[in-house]
């Protein structure tokens, strides 16, 4: 198995007022989200499809974003049964 870090859903919080109030719910990112390492994907060249390119990251492995692949799978069971976790 590859080694990989369950993100999970990504809540960040919501829009804020001039003064820094938080003033609206919190955006939620579609998907259920996986961080592996580029030799992961090496390894199981059928993640291919779930690869995304993050605006900004939540993690990455031991400050080694070069090395960090985020994936997006539309659900967790459909992550989890890619990756063999169940």
């Amino acid at each position: 198995m590859i080694e990989h870090h369950i993100i999970g859903t990504i809540a960040e919080v919501g829009p804020r007022d001039e003064d820094g109030n938080i003033i609206g719910p919190p955006l939620i990112h579609e998907g259920w989200h996986v961080d592996i390492y580029a030799e992961g994907l090496a390894e199981r060249p059928d993640l291919e499809p779930y690869v995304v390119m993050p605006s900004s990251r939540h993690h990455v492995f031991s400050r080694r974003a070069a090395d960090t692949v985020a994936l997006k799978f539309p659900d967790e069971a459909t992550g989890r049964a890619v990756l063999g976790l169940d």
